[in-house]
């Protein structure tokens, strides 16, 4: 299938609530990660000219979803699904936000939501309208579509409906062209990792924290029962990255997930 051009779609300036689901159990103890993504979905919408806040249920509550949709109307909801566990979640805000709001445009996004993204829209029963493979930069045109015609957003990449899907989706030529929207994020020393360092997912980015555990050897950080130090006393970015495993320290059956991952758009 072919898709539609990005400027097939006239701009329309609209509301967008951006959201991440709330914390899993570990989030209170050991892990919780600022929604980077989240952000970048907020910037690309920022710069095509809608007006968004960002609201992180792993730090707010769902009283504040609701009153955020009461009280401000958003005309399009978009979360950033990275686990599965979040999906009854997501699915059952979908269904909330349309009693309110039935004309609202719900999307996912997020590689949670990519691995099963064919069976999200179906299980929402319609009031998801599509789960969007790839990178935040296709959301001006997802958004235009939306308001212009939403039978028609199927067609740009990386878009999958409970009807069909798009192609495949893009990748990104220049990863400095966003910047993640840090200013649209309350409480924002509220994320970390392990012992409340100041933490976020994508450790290395300018300007962004990092967890000391990666000056200690670690290479790759998952639950502290299954996270090993690569090489001891050698900080990760020191270390023979070409001659050792790609998640040295972590177990290696996950990499047909990475690799799926890759298969999907996302590294």
């Amino acid at each position: 299938m072919s898709g539609v051009g990005y400027n097939s779609f006239r701009r329309y300036h609209m509301k967008i609530l951006c959201g991440h689901p709330s914390g899993l159990m570990y989030t209170e103890i050991y892990l919780r990660l600022e929604p980077l993504g989240v952000e970048l979905v907020a910037q690309a919408a920022l710069r095509a000219g809608h007006e968004v806040r960002i609201l992180d249920l792993q730090v707010f509550s769902h009283k504040d979803y609701f009153k955020a949709l009461d009280q401000w109307h958003p005309d399009a909801i978009c979360f950033g699904l990275n686990y599965l566990a979040n999906i009854p979640e997501v699915i059952d805000l979908a269904k909330e936000a349309k009693q309110s709001l039935p004309y609202s445009f719900f999307f996912l996004g997020g590689h949670g939501a990519s691995f099963t993204a064919e069976e999200i829209p179906e299980h929402a029963q319609g009031t998801i309208e599509c789960v969007i493979r790839g990178e935040a930069e296709l959301i001006e045109a997802l958004l235009s579509a939306a308001m212009d015609d939403r039978k028609r957003i199927h067609m740009l990449p990386g878009v999958v409906t409970r009807e069909s899907e798009g192609p495949a989706p893009k990748m990104v030529d220049d990863l400095d062209r966003l910047t993640p929207a840090h200013d649209l994020l309350p409480k924002r020393r509220k994320y970390f990792i392990g012992s409340l360092d100041p933490s976020a997912s994508i450790e290395f980015t300018l300007k962004i924290p990092y967890c000391v555990l990666y000056e200690r050897g670690y290479r790759s950080l998952g639950a502290k029962t299954t996270s090993q130090i690569s090489i001891e006393g050698v900080p990760a970015w020191e270390q023979d990255l070409e001659n050792t495993e790609e998640r040295a320290g972590r177990r290696q059956d996950k990499e047909k997930a990475m690799k799926r991952m890759r298969e999907l758009g996302y590294i």
